[in-house]
């Protein structure tokens, strides 16, 4: 898979799981108080610094990791090598402008693993430090700022 391909696909993922936190928050400011609000997202955000503190302190897998490493980029070159041999063997002789040539490049980067992939980056980040900051903040702010900024964010990021 091409570089571009992983990058529009991580930017639609991103994009969407911020949209469904800053949706979720935007509904939780009609069911909680702005009070309760508050102290819920402080303890899981003291919560999650807890946490990261003591994974890092207790984590001694560095050669494990270092054999997942291999492995993963193992099995993706493997893999890249077969689709490249597909590539060539599907790939078309006649272009007909920037706009299908766009269409095309959309129709084989939104496949059905990739909106697998996306769907489950989305379900996997609920509950993610990001997804509760957006979650308290659009609860509080206005829905528009807190969705603009949070993609300025994640673009820039990814």
């Amino acid at each position: 898979m091409k570089w571009s391909s992983l990058l529009l696909i991580s930017c639609i993922a991103m994009f969407g799981m911020h949209f469904t936190g800053v949706l979720v928050g935007n509904a939780f400011q009609f069911i909680i108080s702005e009070f309760f609000l508050k102290i819920i997202s402080s303890i899981m955000f003291l919560g999650f610094g807890v946490t990261i503190l003591y994974d890092g302190f207790t984590n001694d897998d560095d050669e494990n990791l270092c054999d997942k490493y291999s492995e993963a980029e193992s099995e993706v070159n493997t893999k890249e090598k077969n689709h490249k041999r597909n590539d060539l063997d599907n790939k078309a002789t006649v272009s007909h402008g920037i706009i299908s040539d766009f269409v095309a490049f959309l129709k084989s980067v939104l496949t059905s693993h990739s909106i697998r992939v996306i769907l489950l980056i989305i379900a996997e980040e609920m509950g993610d430090r990001s997804q509760i900051t957006a979650i308290a903040l659009s609860s509080t702010y206005s829905f528009y700022i807190v969705a603009i900024g949070g993609v300025i964010g994640h673009f820039f990021a990814i």
